[in-house]
C-alpha cells in the first residue's frame, strides 16, 4: 500500500477533531527535538568556510546564530524575514527554519505560523522540518484541527511524517484535554506501523493518562514500552510515580522507585518530591530520611535544589519573619532549572502553618500567572487558604478549575470543603456537598471525611443525623476511630445523655478502638457536674490502670473544678498536690477553680492565698480570676479589699474588664454608695472602658433605689449616645424608679417609649404600680398608666403563648374597663395557641362590658375557628357578623380560598363562601 494509502487510512480513522480550514491563523512552541533537528540540518548542510556560499547568506547565518534565543523586538525578525525573500539566490530552507524557531521562542505563533504560510504561497522550498514546526504552532495555539489538516498536507505533499510530527500531534491532543482521541490516534500509529514510537512519545502519553487519572492505562502502557524495546527514562517513571502518589498509592510508587534504581535510571528531585511529600503527610519520617539521604547523595539534583530542600526542611514550622519566605519565593523563580512543584508546595504549606492564608494564596496565583506547574497538592494549598479565609466561593470556582485543568480531587480536596460548610455553619450545603459526592462516586470517602460530617452535624445540633451517619459508617468499609467515637460521645454528653456516652465509651473498647484522654476527659466532666464520683472514680481507675492513658492538666483541673463546685474543697487541694508529684503543673484554670470554690464557701483568706501561690510561681492571672476575687469581697461587703484587688491589677498587667466594673459598682450600691459608683462609672469612662447595658442597669438601679432618679434620668438618656440600646430590664428599672418618685408623667412617656421599642412591663413594675393604685386609686395619671402597663403585659403574654397569664392579667383590669383593643389582642393570641372555645366566651362577654365587637373581632375568632377545622361554627358566626353590618377583610377571605383549593368537596366551607360572596356583591349594588 502506497504513502498515501496507508496514512489516509491513519486519517480517516481518528474522530473529527473539528472544521478543517484552508486558511489557518494560530500557533505553538516548538519542542527541544524539533530545534535540534534544524540546528544539525543547519550544521550539517553549510559550511562557512566554502567559496561556493554567498557572503550574503553567510551574514544571514550570523545574525541568526546570534539571535538564535530570540529578537530583541519582532519588527527585527520580521525585517530580516523581508531582506531573506529579497536575496539571490535565495537562502536554503535550514535559515527559514532557523527564522521560524526564533519566533516560536518568542511565543510569537501566529506570526511564525504566518510566515509559513507566506512561504508556501510564494513556493519557498520547505520540508517536513518546516511543517514539523507549523504543526507545533498548531498545537500550542490550542488549534489541533488545523495541526491535523496540516498533517494531511504533508502527505499531499510527499513528505514523510516523523516521530517527532506525530509526537507533538498527541502532545497537542493530550494538551486540549482529549485523552480518548490521543489514545485513539497513537493505538492507530501503532496498528499501521507508521512510526516505532519513542521514549519521548511513550513519556508524552503515559504523563497525558496521569494527568487525566488513567493511572492504571499508564501502568499498562509503561510494561507495553518495555516490550517494544524503548527504555523509560526518568521522565517516564516520575510521571508514573507521581500518579500513584496523587491515588495515595504511596508503597507502589517506592516500589516503582526502587525498579527505577535497580535498572540504573537516576531519578531527579522530581521523582523523590511527590513521594516524600506523601509520606509526610503520613508520617512515615523514617523513610522520609532515608530518602532525603539518597536525594542528598544523588549527583543528578542540582546544588541549588539540595540547599532550597535543606532551607524548607529547616523552617518547615515557620520563617522567622514573613520577608524571608517572600524573599525565597523571589529566589526559587529565578532558579535554574526550576524547582519542582513539591518545593513550591512545602513554601506554601509552610505559609499556610504560619497563618498566611492570603499572601499563600497570592503565591499560588502568581505561580499560575507564570505558568509554573502545579499539581492537585497546590491546590488543596489554595482551597484550604481559601476556606481559611472564609471565601468559600473562592474554593469552590478553584475546584472547578482543578477539572478544567484535568487534576482529580482528591479525598483531601473534598474534606476541606465540606470542614469549611461546617464551620460557616452551612451545615444543610454541607449534607448536600457531602451526599453528592457518595451518590455520584466522587471519592470513596475515608474515615476523616465521616469524622468531619459527624462532628461537624453534633456541633450544629443535628446529633439524631450524627448518629444515623456513624451507624452507616460502620456498615461501610471505614471503620471509625477514636475521634470519630469522641465526635458523638461529646455530642450525647452535650444533651444530657451521659449513660448513653458510657455505653457508647463501653463499646468501643470492645471493638478494639482505644480511648484517648480526650474521650475520658469529655465523660469525667460532665459526671463530676452531675456529682456521680463513685463512677468518676472507676473511669478514672480504667483510664491509669486499665488503659494506660494518663491524665493531662485538663482532666486535673475538670476535677478540680467538679469537687470545688460540690464544696468538695480539701479533695480538689488534694488533686493538686497528686498533680504536683506526677509532674503535671496546675495551670491558672486549675488554680481559679480552686479559688472559686473557696470564694463560694467565704474562705477568703484561703482564696487569697492560692492568688499568692499563682504569683509565686509566675503563673500570670488572668482578669476573671480577679473578678472572682473582687465579686467574692463585694458579696461579702468588704469594699475596700476589693478596691485594692482591683488596683494590684495594674502591677500584673492586666487591664479590667467590663464585667469587673460592672461588680465593683454592684458592690458600691449594694452599700448605699450610688453617687460613689457614678463618679467610679465616669472615672473608668474616661480611661477608655467602654460600658455595656448590665453597668447601666446597675447603676440605674443603685440611684433609683437611693432617690437619685432625676440622675437616673440623665443617665438613661446617654445610653443610646453610647452605642448601646436600652433593654426590657433597663425600662421596667427607670420606670420603677420614676413611680416611687411620683414622677408619673415620666413614667408614662417611658412606658410609650418601651412599648414602641418592643418590650414589656414585668411583674415588679406591676406590683409597684398596684401597690399605688391600692393607696392612690384617685389620681388618673396613675390609672391610665396602670391599665397601660396591664394592656401591655396582656400583649406580651399573648406573643409568649402565655395565655393563663393574659386572661388573669384580663381579670385584674376588669374593674378599669379595659378597651376593644385588649379583647381583640386576648382574642387574637387565644385564636392562635388554639384556645378557640376560651376566645368565642370571652367573645360573647364582650357585650356585658358595654362593648360592641366591630368586624375585626368578628374575623379574629371566624380565622380561629377556621385555622381549628370548627367549620360549623365558623359559618354561623359568618351569619352572624353579616347580620351585624360587617364584612369578611382580605385575611379571612384568603384563608378561606386555601382551604377550599385544599377541601373542595367540603359542604360547609363552600356554603360560607357563598355567603361572604353574596354579602360582597349586595354592598356593591
Amino acid at each position: 500500500m502506497g504513502l498515501l494509502g496507508v496514512s489516509s487510512r491513519l486519517l480517516s480513522s481518528l474522530p473529527r477533531l473539528g472544521t478543517i480550514c484552508s486558511c489557518f491563523q494560530l500557533l505553538s512552541p516548538c519542542s527541544s527535538t524539533v530545534i535540534s533537528v534544524v540546528h544539525f540540518r543547519a550544521l550539517s548542510n553549510s559550511n562557512p568556510n566554502s567559496k561556493h556560499i554567498p557572503d550574503s547568506h553567510l551574514e544571514l547565518q550570523q545574525l541568526l546564530t546570534q539571535n538564535k534565543s530570540g529578537f530583541k523586538n519582532l519588527d527585527n525578525a520580521l525585517s530580516l524575514f523581508r531582506k531573506m525573500l529579497k536575496m539571490q539566490p535565495l537562502p536554503r530552507d535550514f535559515h527559514f527554519c532557523q527564522l521560524l524557531t526564533t519566533l516560536l521562542k518568542m511565543k510569537q505563533y501566529q506570526v511564525a505560523f504566518s510566515l509559513f504560510r507566506e512561504m508556501c504561497t510564494l513556493s519557498i522550498p520547505v520540508d517536513i522540518f518546516t511543517f514539523n514546526i507549523a504543526i507545533n504552532c498548531c498545537c500550542h495555539s490550542n488549534r489541533v484541527d488545523y495541526a491535523f489538516s496540516l498533517l494531511a498536507t504533508t502527505f499531499k505533499r510527499g513528505f514523510l511524517p516523523t516521530v517527532v510530527t506525530y509526537n507533538t500531534l498527541i502532545r497537542g491532543l493530550l494538551s486540549q484535554h482529549k485523552s480518548q482521541e490521543a489514545r485513539l490516534f497513537f493505538a492507530n500509529l501503532i496498528k499501521f506501523r507508521e512510526i516505532q514510537p519513542d521514549v519521548i512519545t511513550f513519556n508524552t502519553m503515559i504523563d497525558g493518562l496521569c494527568k487525566t487519572g488513567h493511572t492504571d492505562m499508564a501502568l499498562w502502557l509503561f510494561r507495553f514500552m518495555e516490550k517494544c524495546n524503548c527504555e523509560p527514562n526518568t521522565i517516564t517513571y516520575t510521571s508514573i510515580i507521581d500518579s500513584l502518589c496523587k491515588r495515595g498509592l504511596v508503597d507502589d510508587a517506592l516500589n516503582l522507585h526502587s525498579e527505577m534504581m535497580e535498572k540504573g535510571i537516576l531519578p531527579d528531585v522530581r521523582s523523590y518530591s511527590p513521594i516524600i511529600q506523601v509520606l509526610c503527610s503520613l508520617k512515615r519520617w523514617e523513610e522520609v530520611g532515608l530518602l532525603l539521604d539518597q536525594m542528598i547523595h544523588s549527583p543528578h539534583i542540582p546544588d541549588s535544589h539540595l540547599k532550597l530542600q535543606k532551607l524548607l526542611t529547616q523552617n518547615k514550622s515557620g520563617f522567622k519573619n514573613l520577608d524571608n519566605a517572600l524573599s525565597l519565593f523571589r529566589k526559587m523563580l529565578k532558579m535554574q532549572p526550576l524547582p519542582c512543584h513539591f518545593h513550591f508546595c512545602q513554601l506554601l504549606t509552610t505559609l499556610v502553618k504560619m497563618k498566611q492564608y492570603q499572601v499563600a494564596f497570592s503565591l499560588f496565583r502568581e505561580m499560575c500567572t507564570l505558568s509554573i506547574p502545579v499539581s492537585i497538592f497546590t491546590f488543596n494549598i489554595a482551597i484550604n487558604c481559601c476556606c481559611h479565609s472564609n471565601r468559600v466561593d473562592y474554593a469552590f470556582s478553584l475546584l472547578a478549575t482543578t477539572f478544567k485543568r484535568g487534576f482529580v480531587p482528591d479525598v483531601v480536596t473534598y474534606n476541606t470543603l465540606i470542614r469549611v460548610l461546617l464551620s460557616q455553619h452551612k451545615s444543610a450545603e454541607a449534607r448536600l456537598f457531602f451526599s453528592n459526592l457518595i451518590k455520584f462516586r466522587e471519592i470513596q470517602p475515608d474515615v476523616i471525611t465521616f469524622t468531619t460530617m459527624i462532628d461537624g452535624l453534633c456541633k450544629t445540633g443535628h446529633a439524631d443525623m450524627a448518629l444515623w451517619l456513624f451507624r452507616s459508617m460502620e456498615k461501610s468499609d471505614c471503620e471509625p476511630d477514636t475521634v470519630t467515637y469522641n465526635a458523638i460521645v461529646n455530642s450525647l454528653c452535650k444533651r444530657g445523655l451521659v449513660d448513653d456516652a458510657l455505653n457508647l465509651h463501653s463499646r468501643m473498647m470492645d471493638e478494639g478502638i482505644f480511648p484517648d484522654v480526650w474521650t475520658y476527659n469529655i465523660i469525667i466532666q460532665v459526671l463530676c457536674g452531675l456529682k456521680r464520683w463513685e463512677e468518676v472514680g472507676l473511669l478514672l481507675n480504667q483510664m491509669i490502670h486499665d488503659m494506660k492513658v494518663s491524665p493531662d492538666v485538663h482532666t486535673f483541673t475538670i476535677l478540680v473544678d467538679g469537687y470545688s463546685k460540690s464544696g468538695k474543697l480539701d479533695d480538689a487541694k488534694h488533686i493538686i498536690q497528686i498533680m504536683n508529684e506526677m509532674g503535671e503543673n496546675p495551670n491558672i484554670v486549675t488554680y481559679t477553680s480552686l479559688m472559686q470554690g473557696y470564694c463560694s464557701q467565704g474562705q477568703m483568706d484561703e482564696a487569697l492565698a492560692i492568688l499568692n501561690t499563682i504569683r509565686s510561681k509566675k503563673i500570670m492571672p488572668t482578669s476573671y480570676t480577679y473578678s472572682i476575687l473582687v465579686n467574692a469581697y463585694c458579696r461579702e461587703l468588704k469594699l475596700d479589699i476589693a478596691m485594692d484587688i482591683y488596683r494590684n491589677m495594674a502591677s500584673d498587667g492586666l487591664s479590667p474588664t467590663v464585667v469587673t466594673h460592672n461588680i465593683l459598682l454592684h458592690g458600691l450600691c449594694q452599700l448605699g454608695k450610688s453617687m460613689e459608683a457614678l463618679t467610679f462609672f465616669y472615672k473608668i469612662q474616661g480611661l477608655g472602658h467602654k460600658p455595656d447595658i448590665v453597668t447601666y442597669e446597675t447603676l440605674l438601679g443603685g440611684l433609683c433605689k437611693n432617690h437619685y432618679v432625676h440622675k437616673a434620668l440623665s443617665l438613661f438618656r446617654t445610653i443610646e449616645c453610647n452605642g448601646l440600646i436600652p433593654e426590657s430590664k433597663t425600662y421596667n428599672i427607670i420606670i420603677r424608679g420614676c413611680l416611687r418618685s411620683k414622677n408619673y408623667d415620666g413614667a408614662c412617656k417611658l412606658v410609650d417609649k418601651m412599648v414602641y421599642s418592643g418590650f414589656s412591663i414585668d411583674a415588679a413594675t406591676t406590683s409597684v404600680l398596684r401597690h399605688l393604685l391600692l393607696s392612690k386609686a384617685h389620681n388618673p395619671t396613675l390609672v391610665a398608666l396602670y391599665q397601660k402597663c396591664l394592656i401591655n403585659c396582656i400583649e406580651g403574654y399573648c406573643s409568649h403563648g402565655q395565655m393563663d397569664e393574659a386572661l388573669a392579667m384580663l381579670n385584674m383590669i376588669k374593674s378599669h374597663k379595659p378597651d376593644m383593643v385588649t379583647y381583640k389582642t386576648l382574642l387574637d393570641g387565644l385564636c392562635k395557641n388554639h384556645y378557640v372555645d376560651k376566645a368565642l366566651s370571652l367573645f360573647r362577654t364582650i357585650k356585658y362590658h358595654g362593648l360592641i365587637p366591630d368586624g375585626d373581632t368578628y374575623n379574629i375568632i371566624i380565622r380561629g375557628f377556621l385555622r381549628n377545622e370548627k367549620y360549623n361554627e365558623a359559618c354561623k358566626l359568618v351569619g352572624k357578623m353579616i347580620d351585624c353590618g360587617f364584612l369578611a377583610d382580605e385575611i379571612t377571605s384568603s384563608l378561606l380560598l386555601q382551604l377550599l383549593l385544599s377541601e373542595v368537596q367540603h359542604p360547609t366551607l363552600l356554603a360560607m363562601h357563598h355567603k361572604i360572596s353574596d354579602s360582597c356583591s349586595f354592598v356593591c349594588t
